[in-house]
């Protein structure tokens, strides 16, 4: 390439990384574990892409019935809705 156009796997370094590959041992069997007690949910924060990618690829976004929130700044979100989240 003449370094005017980067291709799609340049602009996406982590595309083929295998996130499912380095889930904690058992980390989806504690997810459906704690199903018994109420709704998982996971809260992340980051850009607006690569967080959501590494969940949706680890298993976790099906694990948790695709109940993620993601946020560019979760700590600034928290204190609006942090409460509700606990209720």
């Amino acid at each position: 390439m003449d370094g005017s156009v980067e291709s799609a796997a340049e602009c996406e370094p982590n595309r083929d990384y295998p996130f499912a590959d380095r889930l904690y041992p058992d980390a989806l069997a504690a997810i459906e574990y704690g199903r018994r007690w109420g709704t998982i949910v996971i809260l992340s924060d980051g850009d607006v892409v690569f967080p959501h990618r590494k969940i949706e690829r680890s298993g976790i976004f099906d694990a948790v019935s695709g109940n993620a929130l993601i946020y560019t700044h979760k700590d600034q979100e928290m204190g609006r809705r942090g409460a509700a989240l606990l209720c």
